[in-house]
């Protein structure tokens, strides 16, 4: 193995050229990945430490009435009005600096926080740090599926969708441990320098140009967004959706329908990361119509045993997460396939939106059907409509994936 400096810094540095020109050698590939997968852990650990800590932060500072729900969720909004915008940047100016721009916008948002006067003033805040997540999540996504050739995308995403997961997971940990030690101030300051790391770490991703014109594999002159409406794009964002909607219910109402749920939402999110760390170690070797079959069974199977069993808990989370877990990767690997690499980032910001919708309709939407039908009801029906996208996964992915890649002219 022989270290290229000049390979490196031009790597680094933005001299917007294309991967085949720099045709970088593996341990630069890795390199890569390594500070890609590190520096959205260090983004989502710094999101998700709000979890606990702001609905107590607002209710100490201005009391009961405080709009702890509007706040909170004030976030997610930003992050789903501004996906499709944030796809035509990737798109238009490139990947790198979207990325950048969001870890940045992230940073500079950290000390509104302790600037707010009201929980009204932190609303604006909320959404603009709602539009950092959708700039990092979708440009990471973008990105690594830039760098990733097409027999290996399952396996990478499985590595980067990890990182995220253990970002989810530290984050809560973290956030509580400074709020404890030193207030909401302490607890800020931790989160920049946690934006810091991965801003650094940013800086060695590669500065890749817009991607070139692809022969796109359907008749007629696409428009931008018109890779949708085909085999398998469709199929894989209605299955996320789908997943999403299980998977808001579960994570809403599970602790209304059984008792001691703690460990279940530690042994999910255990499993997960194993889950997805085995993806990237074997991802490559499977089907992707197995993949996703299995996980859209063992997912339904999880949320009916739920019901039947409910002393089994610790069995049925371990069971959800291998679906859960295997999803997102395989979807994500399929769409980044299938799509001209020029309309990657507008396509997987509407994929993405399938997440943030499905879990808004599985909280709040499902919320409207509890007096209709008992909870356990629900669950079995959502166990149902699992098995039912298992069906569409098995059916639809028989068919060859189309690979859709630049041209090298």
């Amino acid at each position: 193995m022989t270290l290229s400096l000049p390979l490196v810094l031009t790597a680094i540095f933005p001299s917007k050229r294309r991967l085949e020109d720099l045709d970088p050698p593996l341990w630069v590939k890795r390199l890569w990945i390594f500070c890609l997968c590190g520096g959205m852990f260090a983004f989502f650990a710094q999101a998700t430490a709000f979890f606990p800590i702001l609905p107590v932060y607002l209710t100490e500072r201005w009391g009961s009435t405080a709009p702890v729900g509007l706040v909170v969720g004030a976030m997610a909004a930003g992050v789903l009005m501004l996906r499709p915008l944030i796809g035509i940047a990737l798109d238009k100016w490139g990947r790198k600096p979207l990325l950048c721009l969001g870890l940045l916008a992230a940073l500079l948002i950290q000390p509104l926080y302790l600037l707010a006067h009201s929980p009204e003033w932190l609303l604006p805040v909320r959404i603009l740090h709602g539009l950092s997540q959708a700039g990092v999540a979708t440009g990471s996504q973008t990105l690594l599926a830039d760098l990733v050739p097409p027999e290996r995308r399952a396996a990478m995403m499985g590595y980067l969708a990890m990182a995220n997961t253990l970002g989810f997971a530290f984050g809560p940990w973290l956030g509580t441990r400074l709020y404890q030690a030193g207030g909401f101030e302490q607890f800020i300051v931790g989160l920049l320098w946690l934006l810091i790391l991965g801003i650094l770490l940013s800086f060695v991703l590669p500065w890749l140009p817009p991607p070139q014109k692809s022969d796109f594999p359907h008749d007629g002159t696409p428009s931008p967004w018109s890779a949708l409406l085909y085999f398998p794009v469709r199929e894989a964002t209605f299955l996320f959706l789908i997943s999403s909607l299980l998977h808001g219910g579960l994570t809403t109402y599970l602790p209304l329908l059984v008792a001691e749920t703690g460990d279940f939402y530690s042994l999910f999110a255990l499993g997960a990361v194993v889950v997805r760390w085995a993806l990237g170690q074997w991802g490559h070797r499977v089907s992707y119509r197995f993949l996703s079959t299995t996980a859209f069974c063992c997912s339904s199977l999880a949320l009916m045993g739920i019901v039947w069993q409910p002393g089994w808990l610790s069995s049925w989370a371990i069971l959800y997460s291998l679906g859960f877990g295997t999803v997102f990767p395989v979807l994500s690997a399929i769409v980044s396939l299938a799509v001209p690499p020029e309309q990657r980032g507008r396509v997987y910001s509407l994929f993405l939106m399938g997440f943030d919708s499905g879990m808004t309709l599985g909280s709040a939407g499902m919320g409207s059907l509890l007096g209709f039908a008992p909870l356990s009801g629900l669950f079995l029906s959502w166990g149902g409509l699992g098995l039912g996208a298992s069906w569409v996964a098995f059916r639809q992915f028989a068919r060859p994936i189309p690979v859709v890649e630049a041209k090298n002219s």
